[in-house]
């Protein structure tokens, strides 16, 4: 489609129903796909036969901005005062983009600092560290917090709950 003419390829959040295998492979694959007809090795360097060709993604998808240079992120966001849509290069932001963790990108980018979902975030949310006073507390926290899976947020109340279990019955 794009071989030998001019173009213009929009794509709006295309790995909306992909795995996240498929997302963290999109942009090299969209890339290989560009320069399949380029000529290699020519004494000048390898050449792009297309004329022009450009491409712009939409997407929410830490995946495919880590896969993408900072001159060519655009992040937008709503001014608080002006309540107008302003638009700045992830460059501009001195953040690079390119090879960036998925998590450090949602954290910076998005503010989103959990990697876990918001439900099961609640369950740590809900223990009240305030009302546990004895060793049998702690083991029933702990007991309830099997239903949960490895996590770093899990792990951070593990180490409160036995820094308190520390306090309650110290060592000799």
């Amino acid at each position: 489609m794009m071989k030998e003419r001019r173009s213009l390829l929009l794509l709006d959040e295309p790995e909306t129903h992909f795995n996240p295998s498929w997302r963290a492979k999109f942009i090299k694959i969209l890339n290989d796909s560009i320069t399949a007809g380029n000529l290699k090795g020519l004494p000048n360097g390898d050449f792009n036969v297309h004329l022009l060709k450009d491409v712009i993604i939409t997407s929410h998808s830490p995946f495919i901005i880590s896969d993408c240079m900072p001159d060519n992120v655009i992040f937008f966001k709503r001014n608080k005062d002006t309540l107008k849509v302003e638009a700045e290069s992830a460059k501009e932001m001195d953040f690079n983009t390119y090879g960036t963790s998925v998590e450090v990108i949602l954290d910076e980018l998005f503010d989103y600092n959990q990697s876990i979902g918001d439900w099961s975030k609640q369950e740590l949310l809900n223990i009240a560290f305030e009302k546990i006073k004895t060793e049998k507390d702690i083991s029933e926290v702990k007991s309830k917090l099997r239903i949960l899976g490895p996590s770093i947020e899990k792990d951070l109340v593990l180490t409160k709950l036995n820094r308190k279990l520390n306090i309650i019955k110290p060592k000799n």
